[in-house]
């Protein structure tokens, strides 16, 4: 997929593939994915390249959304937002910009640059900074390379657009929510601007083409009669860790960020329980007690019968779901990578173990 276009009859697929990869963090997304189908059928293919096939010195930006998806669907984009917010970029760099890249190329996030795309004519790395959804902006590859998140641009739906320049990554979260409000509810971010050989060497390969796959995948096995649990988890590179009735859903709040749990009654065994952590998204998962997968990697929720991605608000008490697990990306399983997304940065205290896996 990598190095063709995405298309609009790509459009459903990726969708569906960007909803199972947010990790169940999902909830209310379905703006973006109407602004893409609308755009993309009027304005033509995106055009997907690898990273390393662009020149080294051209200008990267990352982009994504922040902020409430529930209020996106309430105080709709202003036309040519998504411009706005690169142009300006490109003033206070001094350079043009050569391409987008995703912020991560998860949840609604996955849809940010392609929309971008269609307004600027700007190809799109296949790359991104997380592989999946974190909550806070600075939990990126591209920290762990030591690129500054900075100049921050954010711009609203009402037309302000607002520029931040942390004193450090690990400010970055504290400056741009509060702007975040001000703005609206939600803005378009351009974050990370970088070389394309920066990009090429520290990135996510293959991250954006992998959200297509991952529908694709999805949508075949809703296709089929068979049973899908093991089946579905192998064929997107991941496992099975329980087939079972959601028991009971909390979902109290945390700073700022939806907390809480779910409990599911294992389908084969009725006295195994699988626990469900979740800090806007699945955080851990532990079968009475003890721990099956844990942040970094992915920990997503299907309806059993259909296969259709479940995140955690649309989840109630009742629903048969499939619980799977999907690798993150190898940089998260670093020394690093853990210290800076590992399950201790989230509140929870696990084996060595379970974080070097």
């Amino acid at each position: 997929m990598s190095g063709g276009p995405v298309t609009a009859a790509d459009v459903d697929d990726f969708v569906l593939g960007a909803k199972l990869l947010s990790g169940g963090g999902a909830s209310h997304g379905t703006m973006p994915a109407r602004w893409l189908r609308h755009a993309m059928a009027t304005r033509g293919d995106v055009r997907l390249v690898p990273p390393g096939s662009l020149p080294e010195s051209a200008q990267c930006l990352a982009i994504g959304f922040i902020g409430s998806p529930t209020i996106q669907s309430e105080k709709l984009p202003m036309v040519g937002q998504f411009a706005e917010a690169v142009r300006v970029a490109e003033r206070r760099l001094g350079h043009e910009v050569g391409a987008l890249a995703a912020l991560n190329a998860a949840g609604v996030n996955a849809l940010a640059p392609l929309l971008a795309a269609t307004e600027l004519g700007l190809p799109v790395a296949d790359a991104d900074g997380m592989g999946r959804i974190f909550p806070n902006v600075e939990r990126s590859v591209f920290t762990l390379a030591g690129l500054d998140v900075g100049p921050c641009t954010l711009a609203g739906a009402q037309g302000d657009v607002m520029i931040i320049e942390p004193a450090g990554n690990m400010r970055a979260e504290a400056l741009i929510r509060p702007a975040t409000v001000a703005l609206g509810g939600w803005c378009v971010a351009v974050l990370y601007p970088m070389s394309a050989g920066l990009l090429a060497r520290h990135g996510i390969h293959g991250s954006v083409s992998r959200v297509l796959d991952v529908g694709r995948t999805l949508r075949r096995a809703a296709a089929s009669d068979e049973p899908r649990g093991h089946r579905l988890a192998a064929g997107l590179g991941g496992r099975l860790l329980a087939s079972g009735i959601v028991a009971e859903v909390h979902r109290p709040s945390r700073r700022g960020f939806p907390s809480g749990a779910v409990i599911v009654t294992d389908l084969d065994d009725p006295d195994r329980s699988v626990r469900l952590e979740t800090q806007n998204e699945y955080m851990l998962a532990l079968a009475d007690g003890v721990p099956l997968a844990a942040v970094p990697d992915l920990i997503c929720t299907v309806d059993h019968d259909t296969g259709e991605p479940v995140d955690i608000e649309r989840l109630h008490y009742g629903h048969v779901v499939d619980v799977i697990t999907l690798p993150a990306a190898p940089a998260w399983h670093t020394a690093a990578g853990l210290a800076l997304a590992g399950p201790e940065t989230f509140g929870y205290a696990l084996p060595r173990d379970q974080g070097d896996r």
